[in-house]
This record gives structure tokens, C-alpha cells and sequence, in this order.
């Protein structure tokens, strides 16, 4: 990729807690993710918990995005429906690192990690209206628009349109 950072990703742990800390209380952050706000008290170790406890059943899991090697954000599978080969998958980057590819590369090891590791068919996004920047990363990553959500509840006291996009597993039929 160009000249932006090398991305890959790690399974999320202790060691990145830090870096979700501050990750969690970017304004767009807030704004477009189902983080709290305001954050409780031990948001990251909690989140932590519920993503550990989620990779013990297989029913969702957790990412640190590295840039370089660094903590660049978090790439997700909070929602993992393996009886439908249904995955949701969400991603958030730090400040200084946005509008350098480092979401659309997270995106793309994140789909992967899905579609071909996991073996699910389809990886879903539900992406505020507002978010203009997530939808280009979605297009970037080969994902198309299906449908506007009205109404959707974010969070306690956040309800807004949100947009489902797909990308399915492409079968070869030879």
C-alpha cells in the first residue's frame, strides 16, 4: 500500500487496553460507534471481558488495528452467527492516523479473517448515514450498499439512520 503505514492486525489483550482508553474517548468515536457516553468507569477492561468471553464461544471477536506495529484502533466482530454464516464487523482508527488508509487495510484483514478464515458467507456493516469516511472505506473494501436502517437506537439516548452494507463470499463453481 502507497506510502501509509504497514497494517495488520493482532487478536486485542491487555497490552492494547491503553490505547482503546484513548481510542474511546475521540469525539467520533462517540459519534459513530455503540460506545457508552459517557464511558463508565473500566470501559476498556470491561470491553475487554465481553470480547474475551465472546472469543470463548466463538460468538464475536476482538482486534487491535497495528500501524507499524503500533495500537491504531480496534477492528471487530461483535455479532458472529455461525448457524447463518452471518458476521457483523465494525473498525475504528485513531485520530492521527485516519485519511491514511489504515481503516481500509484494517477493513480488508478484517473481511478476510471473516469470509475466508472463518468461513462465513456474508460480513455485514451498519454504518451511520452521517459517516461519510466509513462508507468510502466500505466501497474501498469491496462491500455495497443494501439498505437504510430508520431509527436505529446507537446507544441509550442516540437514535439515527444507519446504513447496511454487505460483502459477500464469492463461491468458485468449478
Amino acid at each position: 500500500m502507497g506510502g501509509g503505514p504497514a497494517v495488520s492486525l493482532a487478536l486485542f489483550g491487555a497490552e492494547h487496553l491503553g490505547g482503546l482508553a484513548a481510542l474511546a474517548e475521540d469525539p467520533l468515536v462517540l459519534r459513530f460507534t455503540r460506545f457508552p457516553d459517557p464511558l463508565p468507569e473500566g470501559f476498556a477492561v470491561s470491553w475487554l471481558a465481553r470480547y474475551d468471553a465472546g472469543r470463548r464461544t466463538g460468538s464475536m471477536e476482538g482486534f487491535a488495528i497495528l500501524a507499524d506495529g503500533d495500537f491504531a484502533g480496534i477492528a471487530v466482530a461483535p455479532e458472529i452467527d455461525r448457524s447463518r454464516g452471518v458476521v457483523e464487523l465494525g473498525y475504528a482508527v485513531t485520530p492521527e492516523l485516519r485519511g491514511r488508509g489504515v481503516a481500509t487495510a484494517a477493513l480488508n484483514h478484517l473481511t478476510s479473517w471473516a469470509l475466508e478464515q472463518q468461513q462465513l458467507q456474508r460480513a455485514e456493516l451498519l454504518i451511520g448515514a452521517a459517516n461519510v469516511a466509513s462508507k468510502r472505506v466500505a466501497e474501498k473494501c469491496g462491500y455495497r450498499y443494501d439498505h437504510t436502517v430508520p431509527n436505529v437506537q446507537v446507544k441509550p439516548g442516540r437514535i439515527e439512520d444507519a446504513e447496511h452494507w454487505i460483502r459477500e463470499q464469492i463461491v468458485n463453481s468449478s
